[in-house]
């Protein structure tokens, strides 16, 4: 019994655990959990017309927020950021919003 506690500690400390989209910060670096299409504008006006697709993150790939913002929708509120790949001493190209989840649920980013 003693053990099988110890074990169930050991399991859930290395577990990622993802973080809410509505606790999501500016100038801190997260790691994707999934793969992320990267947009040049987050949805906008009510007819919910999302920016022109620039590129991806791939899954584990670590990014700076640099913005999040709360969009309304008719089906809930989304989550959207802007994000720039965090790669030190390399010019950056893949700076763009994406998508990372609906209020009260996970979001794709994971805590660094």
């Amino acid at each position: 019994m003693r053990y099988t506690g110890l074990v169930l500690a050991l399991i859930v400390s290395t577990v990622a655990w993802s973080t809410e989209p509505s606790k999501v910060e500016a100038n801190r670096a997260y790691s994707l959990s999934a793969p992320a299409n990267l947009r040049d504008s987050p949805p906008s006006t009510f007819l919910y017309i999302l920016g022109d697709k620039k590129g991806s993150v791939a899954k584990d790939d670590s990014v700076v927020v640099k913005e999040v913002k709360k969009i309304n929708t008719l089906t809930g509120t989304q989550y959207w950021i802007n994000v720039e790949q965090a790669q030190p001493g390399v010019a950056n190209d893949k700076s763009g919003w994406v998508y990372i989840g609906k209020d009260g649920g996970e979001s794709i980013l994971m805590e660094e």
